[in-house]
């Protein structure tokens, strides 16, 4: 990808007119992370042709990723424009208007990006989720049913637990398992059938999820007083945009990928949160990768990072990250403690929200976090927040480190 960037410089060196060498290279920057430089190359393409409907999506891509959900759709409904048939950009737009909260409007563009075997296979992967996050589980299926690829085949098999399925649920999980497939939405959904089943399919993980959560105090040396009231006034910011979120209730999420952001205090949060995962996977035994730190400096792994802001009343409904491969949390402020000690803790447990229960006991592990508190833990746990009463916000930064699709 260097050597790909440094012979579209030396083009727009003989040529600097050339609009695809600046679309190209705006490409490239993104895939690598460098989001400032994807925008400042796309934005010139477009200057020099601004009917070109592949750099509109790419800048509806860009602005998307830096959470600017209304750029994102402007330039995206500004590529269908021009190029209507595009799968590409009917697949990007309806992963806007998800984020966006309207789902209807993602499905039509999902389906007509599904119509198309460029796209078919991405998309079928989204519209399944969609369906998922939507209780259509029979939709789903249909869908996903006798399709190949580790992430489909790992959503096919969560919903057939939601539907209750055992008998074909074991059959497609011993699948996965066999073939060394599965991915976190898997292994969360074997965790819980296994106490809903009373069965012992294992997750592949090397242990149990529930002990692979690691708290530490982050001190001022390593992140100052002065950097977390920096983030807190960026994140009070107007120009911070939120995404839509039903699992929070009395608060929000801030949009895009936060660690993105070229604002150094951004940067400086990112090499934090490297060097502390990094720790993790040399101290953990669980879902761990020992060879992390090399991989990272190969980009195999991308990091995504995001704020959760809670009011009074505020809390997070029962989730987990089926898209990561480790969760965390930073706390940079917590609410004043209540009456209830336990008020705005994180509650991790193996029972997955859309799954039966069947009356079977889930076992439950609470944190009563602080202000400077990392939790890092496998993605596949669920977990949710305890509502609070007191005035002052409760406001961390998520996030999720996963491996590259692309690769």
């Amino acid at each position: 990808t260097e050597e790909a960037i440094s012979l579209y410089k030396k083009a727009i060196q003989i040529n600097s007119s050339h609009p695809e060498a600046y679309t190209n290279l705006g490409g490239l920057y993104k895939d690598l992370g460098n989001f400032d430089q994807a925008l400042t190359s796309t934005l010139k393409s477009l200057e020099l042709k601004p009917d070109n409907p592949t750099a509109h999506m790419n800048l509806g891509s860009i602005y998307k990723d830096l959470g600017n959900l209304d750029q994102a759709l402007a330039s995206t409904l500004k590529s269908l424009e021009l190029k209507p048939d595009n799968p590409t950009a009917h697949m990007n737009l309806g992963s806007i208007y998800i984020d966006m909260g309207n789902p209807d409007q993602a499905l039509i563009h999902y389906k007509k990006s599904a119509k198309d075997k460029k796209t078919s296979e991405q998309t079928a992967i989204r519209l399944a989720t969609a369906y998922y996050y939507a209780g259509r589980y029979i939709d789903g299926i249909e869908v996903t049913r006798g399709k190949q690829g580790k992430k489909i085949e790992n959503i096919h098999l969560s919903m057939l637990l939601c539907l209750n399925k055992k008998e074909e649920f074991n059959k497609c999980a011993n699948s996965l398992i066999r073939r060394g497939v599965l991915n976190q939405q898997g292994v969360a959904a074997i965790d819980h059938a296994n106490i809903l089943f009373e069965q012992a399919l294992d997750n592949g993980l090397k242990g149990n999820t529930l002990d692979s959560v690691f708290t530490q105090r982050i001190h001022d040396h390593e992140f100052s007083d002065a950097m977390i009231q920096e983030l807190l006034t960026q994140l009070s910011s107007e120009l911070m945009q939120s995404r839509a979120q039903g699992l929070v209730v009395n608060g929000m999420q801030t949009s895009g990928n936060i660690l993105n952001s070229p604002d150094p205090i951004f940067v400086k949060l990112k090499e934090l949160l490297v060097k502390k995962i990094s720790i993790y996977n040399s101290s953990y035994d669980i879902n761990t990768d020992k060879n992390f730190e090399a991989n990272w400096e190969k980009s195999i792994y991308q990091l995504r990072g995001w704020a959760i802001i809670m009011n009074k009343g505020g809390n997070l409904k029962s989730h987990n990250h089926e898209d990561g491969w480790l969760t965390g949390t930073f706390y940079l402020q917590m609410p004043n403690k209540g009456a209830n000690n336990d008020e705005g803790a994180i509650e991790f447990s193996h029972q997955g929200p859309r799954y039966p229960s069947g009356g079977a006991v889930f076992e439950k592990r609470l944190i009563r976090p602080s202000a400077r508190d990392l939790n890092i833990f496998s993605s596949a746990l669920f977990h949710r927040t305890l509502p609070f009463q007191s005035e002052k916000q409760r406001i961390c930064i998520a996030f999720d480190i996963t491996e590259r699709s692309d690769l």
